[in-house]
């Protein structure tokens, strides 16, 4: 909060309206901490696939922990949904449709 007082001009003191850059350094650290996976490069399909999977698995584990709306619970969960109907299917993607 401190931080973002110091370089926000916008008129609302509690939420930031107008800072450059948008998100501030701690909050991109904390952001990277809560990626549940590791960013590496990926050499193999099913690598990328089994990432996926964990990532999108993650995702609706973290959603579910933290105090969100009912809508962006929503948003996450049918994406989730939709990735894991995705990989269920048997088909032959390329690593980098992963």
């Amino acid at each position: 909060m401190l931080e973002r007082k110091v370089v926000d001009k916008g008129s609302d003191p509690l939420l930031p309206s107008n800072c450059e850059p948008v998100v501030s350094p701690s909050m991109f650290r904390e952001i990277m901490n809560d990626i549940p996976i590791r960013l590496s490069r990926i050499k193999f399909r099913e690598e990328a696939k089994r990432l996926l999977f964990k990532y999108a698995e993650a995702a609706r584990r973290l959603i579910e922990s933290r105090s969100a709306s009912p809508d962006s619970r929503k948003v996450v969960k049918w994406n989730v949904e939709d990735t894991f109907s995705w990989l269920r299917k048997d088909h032959s993607a390329s690593k980098e449709d992963y």
